[in-house]
């Protein structure tokens, strides 16, 4: 079987790909790509806010990146889509770049790499995923790193502004968070759609109609019309008790068939407020509409 190669992974090998030629080149490439607001709002370089995350000259910022994308973006991936999530990475992308740039206007700033994407992806996934209270770092690997990522940043961007001064930080804390803030609303989004969704699955589904009580008459035809009843009535044996054992059995049997239904239709919810539309296969789609019209 093959095996595809996530956007992520993909997306991670094309940073460390460009910056290595960045390297060779002695950061040319990053001073004809960055965000530099200057050649931004003066020659018109708009192209900037789209190129600038692929070039970094911050080893802290490369590091979390990598992190991120090898082991947080996957999951994130995997919630929205093979399909969606590439265009979602360039609309942040681009959201971030232009938030900093509007913010930072009146400096003349350079910024390069995808800081502002990374804290985001890593927002977003603190807030999908890790929903335990007491968060064992061994089970979750994925968490661990992320916190070890982030601890490694915050420090070395608090060790460099106590030595150069804020001014040489500022627009990595401020695209870093900028990636925080969206991360957080677009989280909201979510849950408000999966509500809606649930709510919507749920207004679908007809309410039960309480059926009139049937008649002595109805009631015996259908007893008799039942083929485990109807060995038991011509049967010279027949014992009136065994009508009763039947009659539980059969009810028990219909109890469990609506419980498990429910059982499923729970997590089924679950799983779309969880991880998405998209990974529900094709028989929970099919589950969901024979459940609706049901």
């Amino acid at each position: 079987m093959k095996h595809k190669i996530s956007f992520s992974l993909f997306f991670a090998f094309l940073l460390g790909t460009t910056n290595a030629i960045d390297f060779a080149f002695n950061g040319a490439l990053y001073n004809l790509c960055s965000l530099n607001t200057a050649k931004i709002f003066t020659d018109l370089e708009f192209w900037r806010l789209f190129t600038f995350q692929f070039f970094s000259n911050s080893p802290e910022g490369l590091l979390l990146t990598f992190a991120t994308f090898l082991f947080v973006a996957p999951k994130i991936e995997a919630f929205f889509g093979k399909k969606i999530f590439p265009i979602f990475i360039l609309l942040i992308s681009f959201l971030v770049g232009s938030t900093t740039s509007i913010v930072f206007s009146d400096y003349q700033i350079n910024y390069g790499g995808t800081e502002g994407v990374a804290l985001f992806l890593t927002t977003l996934y603190l807030l999908l995923f890790v929903k335990d209270k007491f968060l064992n770092l061994k089970r979750q690997p994925t968490l661990a790193i992320s916190i070890f990522s982030l601890l490694f940043w915050a420090t070395f961007k608090f060790v460099k502004t106590s030595t150069t001064g804020f001014h040489s930080v500022m627009a990595d804390v401020s695209t870093a968070g900028a990636g925080i803030v969206i991360g957080s609303l677009v989280y909201l989004q979510i849950r408000l759609v999966v509500k809606s969704y649930i709510k919507k699955a749920k207004m679908r589904m007809k309410p039960i109609i309480e059926q009139p009580s049937p008649s002595i008459q109805e009631l015996g035809y259908t007893i008799y019309s039942n083929p485990k009843f109807r060995e038991f009535f011509t049967n010279p044996l027949f014992n009136p008790a065994m009508v009763k054992t039947i009659l539980e059995e059969d009810e028990i049997s219909q109890y469990k068939s609506v419980v498990d239904d429910e059982d499923i239709l729970n997590e089924i919810l679950d799983k779309i407020n969880e991880t998405g539309m998209a990974s529900l296969t094709p028989d929970e789609h099919s589950f969901l509409e024979f459940y609706s019209q049901k």
